[in-house]
C-alpha cells in the first residue's frame, strides 16, 4: 500500500497540466501561427517508431510509455506550437532520456541517428536532451500504467 500511495503521489507531480504555460490563451504570433500541433497520426508515429527501437534491442516497452510522457509534457510547456523538425528532435531525446532512466543498456547516439534517417547529429540530440530537462525542470522519471499494474 506504502508503494501505490507513492506513486499516486508522484504521478500528480508529473500531471500534463502542472506542465502548461499560464498564459495559453494569449493570441499567437505570425511565426507561431505558421508551425504545425502534434496530433495523434504525429503521436502514433512516433510511438510506433519508439516501439520498433525498443523492441529492436530488447527493451522494456515500459521505456515507450517513459518517453511519450516526457514528450507530452515537453510540448505542453511550447503550447504544442513547434515546427516538424522540433517534434522529431525531441521524439529522439525523449526516447534516449527515457531508455537511460529505465534500461541498463547503453545505446550510443550514433546508433539512435541511424535509426533517424541521419537527420540529426549526435550533438543535436544531446543539447535537445538538455533543453528538455530543462524544461521538464528534470522531472523525468514518471510512473507509468505499467507500474501501477505490476504492483
Amino acid at each position: 500500500v506504502d508503494r501505490l500511495t507513492t506513486m499516486t503521489q508522484t504521478e500528480r507531480v508529473y500531471a500534463y497540466h502542472r506542465f502548461l504555460p499560464i498564459d495559453h490563451n494569449r493570441n499567437h504570433t505570425s511565426a507561431e501561427r505558421s508551425t504545425v500541433s502534434i496530433n495523434h497520426k504525429w503521436r502514433a508515429s512516433i510511438c510506433k517508431w519508439s516501439y520498433n527501437v525498443t523492441d529492436y534491442f530488447d527493451m522494456s516497452r515500459e521505456v515507450v510509455a517513459i518517453s511519450m510522457k516526457l514528450f507530452d509534457n515537453y510540448f505542453a510547456t511550447r503550447r504544442c506550437v513547434c515546427d516538424k523538425g522540433l517534434i522529431l528532435l525531441a521524439s529522439i531525446a525523449t526516447l534516449h532520456i527515457a531508455i537511460k532512466i529505465r534500461e541498463s543498456v547503453v545505446i550510443r547516439l550514433e546508433t539512435l541517428c541511424r535509426f533517424g534517417r541521419g537527420y540529426f547529429t549526435p550533438d543535436q540530440i544531446t543539447r535537445m536532451e538538455l533543453v528538455v530537462l530543462t524544461h521538464l525542470t528534470w522531472l523525468v522519471n514518471p510512473p507509468t500504467a505499467i507500474a501501477f499494474a505490476a504492483h
